[in-house]
């Protein structure tokens, strides 16, 4: 919707106003200071944007507030950035907010005007830096020979050094933070920051690893960059009987656990496809399991629905450890995982530890200063050492009772928060705070409105923004997809859309597939998709060699066609010793290289000839060890 200048130059110069009040406190100053994109940035091209010819009458004065309240927030912005603030600042704050054609004219008049200044002065301000460092002989020497006082009182040498010095050092094209001792003999220049040495093509960076064996953070960015931005959907499973609404891995790779709609928790084996057991967790027949967690030791797993939460051991699912009333979500504990900590749904109780083992409450966090609305996105989580928890954005320490420690601000109402593996950093929404020093460290947009899952290694965040309801299923057909962020750099590496709203996420042990689960058009009907990690799609040749479409844009009419033929393609499969994915196509050799495996495939005719050779020898080193698979374009030249 398009606005008068003046109109728009009145509600900036508003906007301006309210973060200027903000700024008054130290911590929102600190905030403020820390948003991405910076602020310094931003606001100086919020004011080059109105035109000279424009800025009259009424618009003019708006523009003129404006430019004001800009100058303002960048004096406070520097201010805390910065602890001395010298002429330079002043320069910077009115050269940034001039227009273009103003600052033009404005460096041709100062290159046109001579420089001059009194000899006297300078000579009484040498006269004070000798004092000052402490050599009175040869100041005394100075004031006597040159007639001078003694006294000045005006700008020392060492400010005019530093000023002239923060001049060249605002002049280099990439300035750092943390400088050398300047010298006075030559222009100051940073350094200029030198090309990766590494090669984007991933062929290149294997037969380099062979010969020169050494570490290099670039290649392992490269190499996360060509594995993680490529998935192919390799399973699809649904079942007539059973309507599922979560979904997780058992730890050993092989299996995969389904929450219903009914109560059941169901166990298929994720090489056939085929049902293992199923056992009734709730007899209300109202009542889904909308959530599963399963323990790293692979001996519990935790079931919650809208107002419980169970959990049983997965070699008796029907035989309930501990039952929390009144919850709905619930995690393991990281260092001791008979601890479980539950997320309460009354807004009065955030959660709450249990211990398994003794199957008693062993404390209930609660916060005096309750937030106004409860967030039904939120699950509490533990910190990697388990001494902290987090929950709807305050901060307990188990070892201090039930009283927080911290409030973080929320920006974003509805947004859930974690904690970062590495115990340093909790991400609420896309702000990712300190833990120490309860600071904001950085955003991350990715990131926003997204739940977020790690990888095993917990080198890699995936996030997801799950469907809420209906309603946004209807809204938001175009808006579906997880991304993938890098965890140590908060990089976003790629982004996966999705044909529907996920329901569940979840990731394999081995880091090996992804778990997407969706409801179909009809929502009585719900399907799970498994996306193998580092494998690109295939397109299908047709008989006249052109491309025909792939596997994602035919998973409509081939989801239907599967429900017709999947005790024929059963049998297929078993007879050719081939995994049958849920599109019609099979999985290709998977060759091990170290934790990571490559596959260089070099036509689609050689792969065709090479399918039963290869799962032969799949199936006889299958020894659990993760690989992750992934293939590259023959003719590209580029592998990340």
């Amino acid at each position: 919707m398009a606005h008068e200048p003046s109109l728009c130059d009145a509600i900036r110069a508003s906007v301006c106003k309210v973060l200027l009040a903000m700024s008054k406190e130290v911590k929102n100053k600190n905030d403020l200071a820390r948003l991405s994109p910076p602020l310094p940035k931003v606001l100086p091209d919020l004011i080059n944007q109105v035109k000279e010819k424009e800025a009259s009458g009424v618009a003019g004065r708006d523009h003129e507030v404006l430019r004001k309240c800009v100058q303002e927030i960048l004096q406070v912005l520097h201010q805390c950035s910065t602890a001395q603030k010298g002429d330079i600042s002043d320069m910077s704050i009115h050269a940034a907010s001039d227009p273009t054609d103003r600052r033009i004219e404005k460096a041709g008049i100062v290159e046109s005007t001579p420089i001059e200044y009194s000899n006297k002065e300078l000579l009484q301000v040498v006269h004070g830096y000798l004092t000052q460092n402490c050599l009175h002989k040869a100041a005394s020497a100075l004031q006597a020979e040159a007639g001078i006082q003694g006294n000045w009182t005006g700008t020392s040498l060492d400010k005019i050094v530093k000023v002239f010095l923060k001049q060249q050092h605002q002049n280099c094209a990439n300035p750092i933070s943390t400088l050398p001792p300047l010298s006075l003999k030559s222009t100051h220049c940073c350094p200029t920051p030198s090309t990766t040495s590494s090669s984007f093509n991933f062929a290149t960076r294997l037969f380099n690893r062979s010969i020169v064996a050494r570490c290099n953070l670039s290649n392992r960015r490269f190499d996360v960059g060509a594995i993680y931005s490529r998935f192919r959907l390799a399973k699809t499973l649904r079942d007539e009987d059973s309507h599922f609404l979560s979904t997780a891995f058992l730890r050993d790779g092989e299996s995969m656990l389904f929450g219903c709609a009914d109560g059941c928790l169901t166990q298929y084996n994720l090489n056939t496809l085929e049902k293992s057991w199923s056992h009734e967790m709730s007899s209300s027949n109202d009542t889904g399991i909308s959530g599963i967690r399963v323990s790293r030791d692979n001996e519990s797993v935790i079931c919650w629905f809208h107002d419980e939460l169970q959990v049983c051991p997965l070699d008796n699912p029907g035989h309930t450890m501990v039952s929390i009333p009144e919850a709905y979500a619930g995690v393991f504990g990281n260092f001791n995982e008979h601890y479980i900590l539950a997320t309460s749904s009354r807004e009065e109780d955030y959660c709450r530890l249990y211990d398994a083992l003794s199957q008693t409450e062993v404390q209930t966090f609660r916060s005096q200063q309750a937030r106004k609305t409860h967030n039904d996105n939120n699950i509490a989580s533990f910190h990697p050492e388990d001494n902290l928890i987090l929950s709807d954005g305050i901060l307990w320490d188990v070892r201090c009772g039930s009283r927080p420690i911290h409030w973080f601000d929320k920006l974003f109402e509805g947004s859930a928060g974690c904690f970062h593996p590495g115990g340093n950093e909790i991400i609420i929404d896309k702000e990712v705070w300190d833990v120490r020093k309860r600071g904001l460290l950085f955003s991350c947009p990715a990131l926003h409105n997204s739940y977020i899952h790690f990888s095993p290694l917990n080198d890699i965040m995936y996030a997801v923004r799950h469907a809420v309801d209906d309603r946004e299923e209807e809204e938001e057909q175009t808006n579906h997809w997880f991304k993938v962020v890098d965890s140590s750099t908060y990089q976003h590496i790629h982004t996966q859309p999705t044909d529907r709203a996920i329901v569940n996420f979840a990731v394999h042990p081995q880091d090996r597939y992804v778990a997407l689960m969706h409801h179909s058009d009809d929502i009585m009907e719900s399907v799970c998709k498994v996306y193998t990690i580092g494998r690109v799609k295939r397109s299908v040749e047709t008989a006249d060699g052109e491309s025909a479409s792939t596997e994602e844009d035919e998973e409509d009419e081939e989801d239907e066609e599967l429900e017709d033929d999947s005790d024929e393609s059963e049998d297929e499969s078993s007879e050719s010793g081939r995994v049958t994915t849920g599109v019609g196509t099979t999985v290709v050799a998977e060759v091990r290289v170290g934790t990571v495996a490559a596959s260089l495939l070099s036509s689609s005719s050689e792969e065709e000839d090479s399918d039963d050779e290869s799962d032969e020898e799949s199936d006889e080193d299958s020894d659990g060890e993760a690989a992750a698979v992934f293939e590259l374009d023959p003719g590209a030249g580029v592998g990340g």
